[in-house]
């Protein structure tokens, strides 16, 4: 599979925020609070290339996750787990359920140790 650029967005609250997203029933601070569990799962698992946010921080309506954001086995979860656990929440799952990302990861981190 063909890099990414370190600066290739790879998710944005402002693409996510309604108008934007027709049809999406998410309010901005809905959509906040779901980066803010991403970003707090990504950064507890080592799969950010540097801080994302504080704790407690509130993420800006411009804030985006790009590639270079990410380090590679984050960068597979995104390609593998992230798609999954915001299906979830589009169905009324709770965006504190991670879940999905969690089974993600596993698999990932399973298929490194048997390649080395």
């Amino acid at each position: 599979m063909k890099p990414l650029p370190p600066d290739f967005p790879l998710a944005e609250i402002a693409a996510l925020v309604p108008p934007r997203l027709i049809g999406s029933s998410m309010n901005p601070a809905e959509v906040k609070k779901m980066f803010r569990v991403l970003v707090d799962f990504l950064q507890a698992n080592n799969l950010t290339t540097h801080t994302l946010l504080r704790p407690n921080e509130i993420p800006a309506e411009d804030f985006i996750i790009r590639a270079g954001d990410l380090t590679p086995q984050g960068l597979n979860l995104f390609r593998r787990g992230v798609e999954k656990w915001i299906g979830g929440i589009d169905r009324g799952k709770d965006p504190r359920d991670v879940t999905p990302l969690k089974r993600a990861l596993k698999k990932i981190r399973q298929r490194n140790e048997n390649e080395e």
